[in-house]
């Protein structure tokens, strides 16, 4: 059952600014920070910021060797179930970024040179350069830090089409721009079978992140280091009729081997 059936909307997908989630089972969409740093509302801006503040800190705590201060900003992150976005079956479990996953993200930043030469500046760039950071565990770190600003919209989108809510639901932590720490908090929240729904505006989501490695190494790295090795007619040119050289990507993949590690080389180097 969507929300718009059990609140008994009347209302499609495309009359609604949030998700119009599935509450038994989980959407396969992606809460992307790079969606919401490039558009121009003021919501959009408030949650680009919170991002900012989140990964700075632990940012500044690696870089300060406050390996204590970095683990208890990065362990703090919740499974975001009640968004009912994500991969997993059946009903939502979410994954969250805490515990083990929580160490071994620390472990990931400390050892990135691109976390430390300043290159890594945006929680959506980690699917680029830190390995074992993908779009699951991005959506869930994005979903955790913005959750005070999905808070207040999902109270004012449930107003808006007069749908239930419940005073003094647990809230969960939210991220404190100006204590730069986590704080628990009680909310006013609509709830489906005594668990609460936070609500996610479609312009937020993506079925794909817009920042993807994968992209990254095939359409930019690979076309840039393609065009490099032609106009040096180096030694994988291959000459042509007339004397022009030709440089496959086959060839330059066999060069230069996918890895989070050359992307990052190629950043340095290129960008």
């Amino acid at each position: 059952m969507r929300v718009s059936e059990v609140f008994g909307l009347q209302k499609s997908q495309a009359e609604l600014d949030f998700v119009d989630i599935d509450l038994d089972s989980d959407t396969p969409l992606f809460v992307d920070p790079f969606a919401l740093s490039i558009r121009k509302d003021a919501w959009s801006d408030h949650c680009t910021q919170h991002l900012l503040s989140f990964f700075q800190t632990a940012i500044a705590a690696i870089h300060d060797e406050n390996e204590d201060r970095a683990k208890h900003v990065l362990n703090h992150l919740s499974e975001p179930n009640e968004t009912r976005l994500g991969l997993s079956k059946g009903l939502p479990s979410g994954r969250g970024v805490s515990g083990k996953q929580a160490l071994d993200l620390y472990d990931a930043l400390s050892d990135s040179e691109a976390a430390r030469t300043g290159i890594l500046q945006e929680i959506a760039e980690c699917d680029l350069f830190i390995p074992g950071i993908g779009h699951d565990k991005i959506s869930d770190i994005t979903t955790n830090v913005i959750r005070g600003p999905l808070l207040e919209y999902t109270r004012n989108q449930c107003l808006l089409h007069g749908m239930p809510l419940r005073e003094g639901v647990s809230g969960g932590r939210i991220w404190d721009m100006g204590m730069e720490d986590w704080t628990s908090v009680y909310a006013t929240l609509p709830v489906y079978d005594d668990r609460r729904i936070l609500l996610v505006p479609k312009a937020s989501v993506r079925f794909h992140m817009c920042l993807d490695c994968q992209e990254y190494y095939n359409h930019y790295m690979i076309n840039f280091l393609q065009a490099e090795y032609t106009e040096a007619a180096s030694s994988l040119a291959q000459v042509l009729r007339g004397g022009r050289h030709r440089v496959t990507k086959k060839s330059v993949k066999e060069r230069h081997p996918f890895s989070k590690r050359a992307l990052f080389e190629f950043t340095k180097n290129y960008a």
